[in-house]
């Protein structure tokens, strides 16, 4: 237990000046003095730098300069303890400066960092041979003014130290990036949340493809994910001189999607050309020029985004919450990127969560994630609606296609003098074609076959009122059905129609036949030429002429037959209706079937005994 207190105490410890034999380790966090500006002279020893500001490492973040200034110089005077002398190799441990510096001891350059930007770590240098106990320790730092992602700007932890060259640090700087990786490991993992949200969207959108909405929500989620996960990987010592692809990601492509996204939910067209175009040219400038230039579009951006969810907020209170978290959104990552504190308006896009978990967030991605829960928690909610819609109609249809096979017959009847076959084949769960036959006392057979336009359970409901008709009615005469069945359809059709091709076959072998707009029948391998009257139901107290035939076999069919369609786009037409009309009504309905079904089918055949 002694033990354990005694090397706590030694890690808690500040370091101190030590000396003893060939060693030194002298910690130089404290008395620093800083100026903004540059000046090569201020490398000297011999510059009075007493007016200079006095700070102590590491710097508070996240801008310790004040203004637009881009360079500045830390001066410290280090004074060595007496001991190892002038022939011990030094080397000076600095911590992370976010940017690129140069090293000065006195007034000779002795290192000097990479392009920015780099991953701030700490870095170890050894030190040009020193005469004197005195060293003039001169840092010129250029720290770039602009917003670079926090994830690239860890917090100085130090250590700020000389020390003798063979007991300086074992690589500070790769254990500070460890650490500091493990501390936004928030946005790895905010970034696949993410990732996973917007892949749920876009497969809503794959099954719903008239929601672009979806699509442009689901596309800039992705891009925002790709961006977390980019900033994680780039943690690392090596430098990260423009890398463009992160950028675009972070900074530019996302802002036209959103506006995008609010274009096609809020029905605000306006906004997503100028915005694509704005962007097109932010994403210009940061390729050919500098991010600053690329940075000033973006608010241009988010500022019309903007006055597009207050327009719709406005318009549809119902919305305005929805409106205010998309906004929310909208000022984090375009303000975030196009400097708002230059309007005095407070820039929150990469203020950090820390403390009540093990590793930071930045709230414009927690804000992210709320909007993908919400448009996810909608769009399932829409769905769960949607499917309960459809369970209901689903069996509404089933309901009405059990009331039309009760009102359908089953079959069509026979008699002592002829033989009929009917095939009814809807095109949904049930259909708008109907067909009827009755005996006759004297052994005549009558037969009707209709069509009533349009499709699903309006025209089921029109075909039950059709066929409730055709039971009630008395007259043998298919004129006069026809005429009945119009009178009462007149008025119920919802601006629809019926089409119906009535017949009476007498067993002396007279077929008297009587048409309401319907297909004419084929007799015998040949189409009956009848007279065409007006649809059913159009206007009442319409008279229908009959007209005689003789044959021994008749086929009626319904448009669905001449009007299948196979995947050339040519329809079955009525002279191959007419090579097969001889056939069953089972092969006449599998053949049209098979051509291609897209409207109901009906095929009734009469056939005269010998």
């Amino acid at each position: 237990m002694r033990l354990t207190l005694f090397l706590a105490a030694l890690l808690v410890q500040p370091l101190k000046a030590q000396s003893g034999g060939m060693s030194l380790h002298l910690e130089i966090s404290e008395g620093w003095r800083i100026q903004e500006g540059d000046d090569p002279r201020w490398a000297q020893p011999g510059f009075d730098d007493s007016s200079w500001r006095m700070v102590n490492m590491p710097l508070p973040p996240p801008r310790p300069l004040g203004g637009n200034a881009s360079y500045a110089w830390l001066r410290r005077v280090v004074v060595l303890p007496p001991g190892p002398g002038s022939e011990v190799p030094l080397a000076i441990t600095v911590g992370s400066l976010f940017g690129t510096y140069e090293l000065f001891v006195n007034g000779e350059s002795a290192a000097r960092t990479d392009s920015l930007p780099a991953v701030a770590y700490p870095r170890t240098f050894r030190l040009p041979p020193t005469q004197g106990s005195r060293l003039l320790v001169a840092i010129r730092w250029y720290h770039d003014r602009h917003p670079w992602p926090v994830a690239w700007r860890p917090a100085d932890s130090g250590p700020w130290l000389i020390t003798s060259a063979d007991s300086a640090p074992d690589q500070p700087g790769k254990n500070a990036l460890a650490v500091h990786k493990l501390s936004r490991l928030g946005d790895f993992a905010g970034g696949m949340v993410l990732l996973c949200m917007a892949s749920l969207i876009l497969i809503i959108w794959f099954n719903q493809r008239t929601r672009w909405d979806l699509f442009w929500v689901g596309a800039y989620l992705t891009l925002l994910a790709l961006g977390r996960i980019n900033l994680f990987a780039q943690i690392g010592p090596d430098p990260l001189a423009y890398p463009r692809l992160g950028l675009h990601i972070l900074a530019v492509w996302p802002a036209p999607v959103l506006a995008q996204y609010v274009a096609a939910w809020t029905g605000q067209r306006w906004l997503a050309a100028p915005s694509w175009v704005v962007s097109a040219v932010g994403a210009f400038t940061l390729s050919s020029a500098h991010l600053p230039l690329s940075t000033g579009p973006l608010w241009m951006v988010g500022l019309m985004t903007l006055g597009a969810l207050a327009v719709h907020a406005w318009r549809f209170r119902r919305d305005a919450l929805f409106c205010a978290g998309v906004a929310l959104v909208t000022y984090l990552h375009t303000g975030g990127w196009g400097r708002v504190d230059q309007f005095g308006l407070p820039r929150l896009a990469q203020t950090e969560v820390r403390g009540w978990i093990p590793f930071v967030l930045v709230w414009h991605l927690i804000t992210a994630s709320v909007l993908a829960v919400a448009v996810t928690v909608r769009e399932v909610r829409r769905l769960l609606t949607d499917r309960d819609e459809k369970l209901r109609l689903a069996s509404e249809l089933e309901a009405a296609r059990t009331v039309q096979q009760l009102l359908l017959p089953q079959s069509a009847v026979d008699s002592p003098h002829f033989e009929t076959q009917a095939v009814y084949e809807p095109a949904r769960q049930v259909g708008g074609d109907f067909y009827w036959t009755r005996t006759e006392p004297n052994g005549g057979l009558i037969v009707a076959v209709g069509d009533v336009s349009g499709k699903g359970l309006k025209a089921a409901m029109l075909v039950s009122v059709a066929i409730g008709i055709l039971r009630n009615e008395k007259s043998g005469s298919p004129g006069a059905i026809l005429g009945a069945l119009n009178d009462g359809l007149a008025d119920h059709t919802g601006g629809g129609f019926v089409t119906c091709c009535c017949a009476r076959f007498d067993a002396t072998g007279s077929v008297t036949i009587a048409n309401a707009g319907h297909p004419s029948p084929y007799c015998d391998g040949r189409e009956v030429d009848v007279e065409a009257g007006l649809p059913l139901g159009v206007v009442a107290g319409v008279a229908y002429e009959e007209s005689v035939v003789t044959g021994e076999r008749f086929t009626f069919v319904s448009d669905g037959v001449v009007e299948a369609e196979n995947a050339k786009r040519e329809l079955f037409g009525f002279e191959r209706t007419r090579e097969i009309s001889g056939k069953s009504a089972r092969e006449i309905a599998q053949a049209a079937k098979a051509w291609g079904q897209n409207d109901d089918i009906t095929v009734v055949t009469v056939r005269r005994r010998a």
